[in-house]
């Protein structure tokens, strides 16, 4: 809530739009949108979105500039933790994103 309400007054002290974007996990915080937007009133310069980290990935990849393929890569390498095999005794990075 604060930083809609910081973002929202500072873009009307600019005189600018404001989108304040909650970046998750494609299966995480599904309803936000409907459960956060209770709580504040949009406008056409005023919006909250949910996007997620692997919409970001499948856009970038869409592109074929350096920086575009910079972060497909690191999309591609990027851990979360690690699985453990504990019959082999060893753990193994697990990927954060499977695409």
């Amino acid at each position: 809530m604060r930083h809609w309400l910081l973002g929202s007054w500072i873009a009307a002290e600019l005189g600018k739009r404001f989108v304040l974007v909650n970046l998750v996990r494609n299966q995480a915080e599904e309803q936000i949108e409907a459960d956060f937007g209770q709580h504040i009133q949009q406008t056409d310069d005023r919006v909250f979105v949910r996007w997620t980290w692997e919409s970001i990935a499948q856009f970038a990849g869409t592109h074929a500039d350096e920086r575009s393929t910079q972060i497909t890569e690191y999309f591609r390498q990027k851990t979360s933790g690690f699985k453990v095999n504990v019959a082999e005794g060893l753990a193994r990075p697990r990927k954060a994103f499977e695409f």
